[in-house]
This record gives structure tokens, sequence and C-alpha cells, in this order.
């Protein structure tokens, strides 16, 4: 069964890294370049990107100073803790020169998409979620972020089932056909697949096109419909609240107002179940029968509660 208290979420940052699975950065970041995004410091050397964590290995103090900014360092290709000088080289983690000794600065490489430059990427990009952006190059239009009183694993089950989507998305239904439903199940996650129904000029879709909504990582969210994309990255703050990032790309460098307003209608109708959900929960002594047979436009659900026991269990 699925937990949703304060313990499981420390264990579930651990093993699931959900605040630095993927970061975003509004702009391509350029050779020589380095910023701050979340918890990690992201340098771009020589077309290559490499995250190293804001943690100075000497104190554990941030390497970023009370104004979040770093200082510069005194060698090449390096970050200089700004409290007792020691500096550390971005590719390779080791100390290159300061008077500590310590162990070295934990790095990692990162990886990103010519078609899709926004994001970094902790593991190398499923060749499934390329193929689905294919040749196409995706623009940034929109963002969004809101926060809400939820666990992060709500809104994330609210997007791998489609039973709902008669019930409670007026405007979805007539979009989609959840006849054609089908997930494919990867190591990394899921793919689901509809069919839409409408010729739709703000999508770009007609008749019969396939729309991909897909699960990366537990809680990277995207949703390729024509020639949009939206993704929604679902970060935890505590067990029963959680920030949404939302992000609202196009192909074809038309932005479209009342699509993304379409969405975020959308969204505010998951937005009623998926609290509905966190309600429920919230209520003692009454579990939830996880064992049922599950209806098969819920496949996804099923799919997704299998990942993350997975990667709870075997995860080092």
């Amino acid at each position: 069964m699925l937990v949703y208290n304060e313990a499981q979420l420390q264990v579930e940052f651990k093993k699931l890294n959900l605040k630095n699975n993927v970061m975003f950065n509004n702009r391509p970041l350029m050779k020589g370049e380095r910023v701050v995004i979340g918890d990690m410091i992201v340098s771009n050397v020589d077309g290559k990107v490499y995250g190293m964590w804001n943690v100075c290995p000497h104190r554990k103090a941030t390497f970023t100073n009370k104004q979040n900014d770093l200082v510069a360092p005194s060698k090449p290709n390096a970050i200089r803790c700004p409290w007792h000088g020691n500096e550390f080289d971005v590719i390779t983690g080791e100390k290159v020169s300061g008077p500590s000794k310590c162990n070295n600065a934990k790095v990692q490489e990162l990886f990103t998409s010519d078609r899709l430059p926004y994001f970094y990427w902790d593991k190398p990009i499923p060749e499934e979620i390329e193929r689905l952006i294919g040749q196409r190059h995706f623009h940034l239009c929109k963002f969004t972020t809101f926060v809400s009183d939820y666990n992060w694993k709500h809104p994330v089950e609210t997007f791998a089932e489609n039973l709902h989507i008669p019930y409670i998305h007026p405007t979805l239904k007539e979009a989609v056909s959840v006849k054609g439903y089908k997930v494919d199940d990867h190591h990394w996650g899921q793919i689901q697949h509809v069919a839409t129904q409408d010729d739709d000029e703000y999508y770009g879709t007609q008749p019969g096109d396939v729309a991909n909504f897909v699960i990366y990582d537990g809680n990277f969210l995207m949703e390729f419909v024509g020639q949009t994309l939206i993704i929604q990255h679902i970060i935890p703050i505590a067990a029963d609240r959680s920030q949404v990032d939302v992000f609202y790309f196009r192909c074809d460098n038309k932005d479209k107002p009342e699509l993304f307003s379409d969405f975020l209608d959308t969204l505010l109708e998951d937005e009623e179940l998926t609290l509905a959900k966190q309600r429920g929960h919230s209520i003692p002594f009454i579990e939830v029968d996880e064992t049922s047979e599950s209806h098969n436009l819920e496949i996804g659900l099923d799919m997704f509660r299998s990942w993350y026991y997975t990667r709870m269990i075997y995860s080092v």
C-alpha cells in the first residue's frame, strides 16, 4: 500500500531524487556558463553539462552565499567555497586548491535534448521520449507555478488513469477518445496513447491522430498533442504539500493563449479530484484496497504503482 507521511517522503527523496531528476532553465546554457538550479550548480564545459551538488564537502555549507550567488574561483572550471576558500573541479569534483583537507565534491553529468534544451536530466533521455520529440524544436510560450495541499503521488495517479475523463472533463472528453487508450510500460515510467477526435486548429490535430501522455521518473509529466507539449513537474515540499511547475511549449512558434487557458481549466478539474483524494487519505482508519481489480482505463495507475514499488525496494 502506498504511504503518504513525512517519514516516507524522506525515503522518497533519497531513493527517487524527486527535486533534481529534471531541472529547468529558462534558456539553453552557453559554453562556459554556470547557473544554480535547485540544489545543483549546473555548468556547461565545452558543450557537456555537469551538475555539482550545492554542498561543500568540507563543512557541508552551500557553495552559494546568502544571496544565492557563486563567488569567482581562482582556477578555471572550478567552484569556489566562499566560506573557507576551497575550490573543486566542476567535471570531477576533485579539490584543486584551498587550505582544507576534505573529500571531493559530488558531481554528475547531466543530459539535454537539442530540441528541448530548457531541461537538464540526471540520466540519459529515454530514446522513446526522444522519438516523441522527433525533429520538432519546441519553444517555451508560457510558464506558471503553484502550490497545492496534497502529496506528490496524488496528482501523478490522477494523470495516470483515464477513467475519470468522462465524469469531470467536459472539454477533454470531446477532444480525445478513451476507447483507443493503451499504455506502454518502461523501466523509467510509461507512455499512454489516446486517439484524438477533433480537427483542432489550436492543437494542430486531426481525427485519429494519437496524443501521448508520459510519466517519466515518477513526477515529470509530459503531454504531446499535435504541435503542443505541456509539461508538469510535481515537486514535493512536504508529505501533504507540493509545488507544480507547468510549462507550455509549441513547435510552430504560434502561441495559442486560448489553448493554454483550456488546459488550465482541465488542470483545475484534475485539482478538484486530487484534493479530494488527499482529503480522503487523511481520514484515519479507512484503508484503500489496492488489491481490487482495476478498470482497463486505470492500467497506467497500476503501472505507476509498480514502478514506484520497484524503485523504492531496489534503489540504493
